[in-house]
């Protein structure tokens, strides 16, 4: 009888390489052609690969290589690039900026996220220089700037200028000056506007600039100068305090950049080297000193200092360090000089992945973001039309004056263009990612944030996140004098808390000669030739007899964790831990009721330890003795249920889940690649908190396209109906972008 096929899911340290549609087509190609993978499916927002193979031919651990390897050779044999894009007011331009550097000869992908003001590619090294991709850039009227480098503020001439022009605009209406100062102020503003338009059509696309410059031109061939004037005048302010309002959203995002060092303080032979934060490698020595920023993660191998992590972890408390104390990039050191041994490169920091993180915000559209996007697609075209109907029909269908038919028809081009729709969403996901990472959480991407704020269950595993992880061992139980040093042994194998407990407190050792480990249950090894397994009762007592002292030892022991070390025919050692719950889970759990959320605790412990807490949180519902694969199960059985785990020992359930929540994972690469959210510190209230901004950010989605809707239906229906001056069409389209962008920089504040 063949074996069932297997599911297996990975996500994957470079992103890039799925979002990037060359990439993820070789990805794919690479990936079935090796034996046993029978299909693929990859979710690019979520970085994340599902793998459908035959347990006869492949190992998940081979499998988990094998996409290693693929990853890490698309990375050597491709080149990719990202940039920071300035000057982008509208959607419109980032598709504009796309389709420029996307004709260019070696582009090979391009993505440009307006919301994050950036652009992402791939290309060919020998076909493309990038000095051409940042040309390619200017010339569509915009700048293409590398991340990191400094750039050259803008405001104070743009805002003196349109200070001259409103004075300009001003002096036209109280005194009788002519038409010179009109067209004057018509061609100052109106030519970048003009100047985007033909880019833009020189690239076959119809924006917002087209639009604008149709608008100025029906103006003046009407005889209208100040009309035009106030048209080019109004344009340029709203896109100037829009820009400034863009660029509040994603402060947040901003004040990460900020955190990264681009060079450390090295010690190579001897000598102190400034290089390259990107040339740091696993081993190198660095040196921090008072007031300066960690530029990598490490340990402390000198010195002792304090640490501020706010900016990462969200705790606004100094965190001492000293030998062998965990830091993190992006840290502000103390007043100590501290030496630091580089734990892994730049690139998979926790900075980093937070980073990137707040970076991938459009690359992982949400459901409403999409159809949004489909409804922009023929609103213009549909606009233009009636534009076009009443400018020609005017006179015949709707008996209008000819002056008055194209005075209207000029009106419906100026709110043609689906601006404030389009960055409805965009821009309160980016506010809404800046916010969490200043909360201390990572979250992978608005289709996360979507998913979240419809949660109405979590799950949560009781060891390390209702209870602290550091359990102690509190009581043991022998039949055999030997016992104490396997059950060491063995303990010191397995990274569950249970075992660590045990390996702490148990200090004798003995050879290991092989073993297993088996999620979520324990560890099987032998020992001076002998089989022994120890782990969670079910597992070590399964077909094995148990002794009467230790049966009366589980017994007395019922409401604490017991684990149990047995050989091939009977149990010779049982432990009992006491384990603390963590004041902050039940501040959690209170607020996650009071909020409509139902909370499900999830143990592979034995029950009594498991109702022991669940009685405490006031958690009704709680299960016991699960496997790993029990635990992914019950969390497939409800659609919208967030996990909540360790990201070590959950990693199936993290998956499985709606939203996977990882604990505590600063610093830990096996939480940030397992979970879709991450918490820097272990601290559960945060989870409420994250839960709420997810439904705010929600709400403010609404908020914005039902604005956006409703003001585009009112401006449509007043030209139509009415001869209004062209500048209320441009006060009343800019105003309602600016107005989406105000709404969704709430986000930024945290409520209290």
């Amino acid at each position: 009888m063949e074996a069932p096929s297997q599911i297996l899911d990975l996500r994957v340290r470079s992103p890039i390489l799925l979002r990037c549609a060359p990439c993820s087509e070789r990805f794919c190609d690479r990936l079935t052609k090796r034996e046993g993978i029978q299909d693929i499916q990859i979710d690019p927002g979520r970085a994340r690969v599902r793998l459908i193979y035959d347990p006869a031919s492949q190992s998940a651990e081979r499998l988990e290589a094998i996409v290693q390897e693929a990853c890490d050779a698309l990375e050597r044999e491709f080149d990719h690039q990202t940039y920071e894009i300035a000057g982008m007011d509208c959607p419109d331009c980032a598709i504009t900026v796309q389709r420029a550097v996307s004709n260019l000869p070696g582009a090979l992908w391009v993505d440009v996220d307006f919301a994050a003001s950036r652009l992402s590619m791939e290309y060919d090294p020998k076909a493309l220089a990038l000095n051409r991709v940042t040309s390619a850039v200017r010339h569509a009227g915009y700048r293409a700037i590398v991340p990191g480098q400094v750039q050259k503020s803008r405001d104070l001439a743009t805002w003196g200028l349109l200070a001259l022009g409103g004075a300009g605009l001003l002096l036209s209406f109280l005194a009788t000056v002519g038409p010179w100062l009109a067209w004057l102020i018509v061609a100052g503003y109106g030519a970048p506007i003009v100047l985007a338009a033909v880019r833009s059509l020189a690239l076959r696309r119809i924006t917002m600039h087209t639009l604008m410059t149709l608008a100025i031109i029906g103006a003046l061939s009407i005889g209208e100068h100040l009309e035009a004037a106030m048209l080019v005048w109004l344009f340029a302010l709203g896109s100037a305090v829009q820009n400034r309002a863009l660029l509040k959203t994603r402060s947040a995002l901003a004040s990460l950049l900020e955190l990264a060092p681009p060079v450390a303080r090295a010690i190579i032979d001897g000598q102190e080297r400034e290089i390259p934060v990107s040339e740091l490698e696993i081993g190198m020595l660095i040196e921090v000193r008072p007031g300066e920023r960690c530029p990598i993660d490490g340990t402390v191998i000198s010195g002792e200092t304090s640490m501020n992590e706010s900016a990462l972890t969200g705790e606004s408390l100094p965190v001492d360090k000293r030998l062998g104390s965990l830091v993190l990039a992006g840290s502000l050191n103390g007043q100590g000089i501290i030496r630091v041994e580089v734990a892994k490169p730049y690139a998979d920091t926790t900075l980093a992945k937070m980073i990137e993180a707040a970076q991938g915000s459009g690359s992982s559209k949400s459901e409403t973001h999409q159809a949004i996007d489909r409804f922009a697609a023929w609103y213009t075209p549909a606009v233009i039309g009636l534009a076009a109907l009443v400018a020609l029909g005017g006179s015949q269908i709707f008996g209008l004056p000819m002056p008055d038919a194209l005075h209207r028809a000029l009106w419906l081009l100026v709110v043609a263009c689906p601006c404030a729709l389009v960055i409805a969403t965009p821009v309160a996901i980016v506010a809404a990612l800046g916010s969490a990472s200043k909360q201390g959480a990572m979250v992978k991407g608005g289709d996360v944030l979507e998913r979240l704020a419809k949660i109405d269950r979590v799950a949560l595993d009781k060891t390390g996140t209702l209870t602290y992880s550091s359990v102690q061992l509190a009581d043991h139980c022998f039949v055999n004098d030997a016992a104490s040093a396997i059950a060491g042994s063995l303990a010191a194998l397995n990274d569950h808390p249970l075992s660590r407990a045990t390996a702490l407190r148990l200090t004798d050792r003995l050879p290991v000669e092989s073993y297993a480990l088996y999620s979520g249950q324990g560890v099987e090894g032998s020992v001076n030739g002998q089989s022994y397994r120890f782990g969670s009762l079910e597992f070590a007592t399964n077909e094995r007899q148990v002794p009467a002292a230790i049966a009366q030892f589980i017994e007395t022991n019922k409401g604490a964790s017991v684990a149990a070390l047995s050989d091939r025919t009977s149990v010779i050692a049982a432990f009992a831990f006491a384990d603390t719950v963590r004041p902050d889970a039940k501040d959690a759990v209170t607020e996650l009721l009071d909020m409509g959320v139902r909370v499900t605790a999830l143990s592979g412990d034995q029950p009594e330890a498991v109702e022991r807490v669940a009685k405490e949180m006031s958690v009704t519902d709680w299960r016991a003795g699960l496997t790993p694969q029990q635990k992914r199960e019950l969390i497939e059985q409800s659609p919208h249920v967030a996990m909540i785990g360790d990201g070590i020992n959950d990693v199936l359930a993290l998956q499985s889940a709606s939203v996977g929540i990882a604990m505590g994972a600063a610093g830990s690469d096996a939480a940030v690649e397992a979970a879709d959210a991450a918490l820097m510190r272990d601290d559960l209230r945060a989870v409420p908190k994250l839960i709420r901004l997810a439904r705010r950010t929600s709400s403010v989605i609404r908020q914005n396209i039902l604005i956006s809707v409703v003001t585009k239906a009112l401006l449509i229906g007043l030209g139509i109906a009415m001869p209004i001056g062209l500048w209320a069409a441009v006060l009343g389209d800019t105003g309602v972008s600016l107005l989406v962008t105000l709404n969704a920089a709430r986000l930024l504040r945290t409520p209290r």
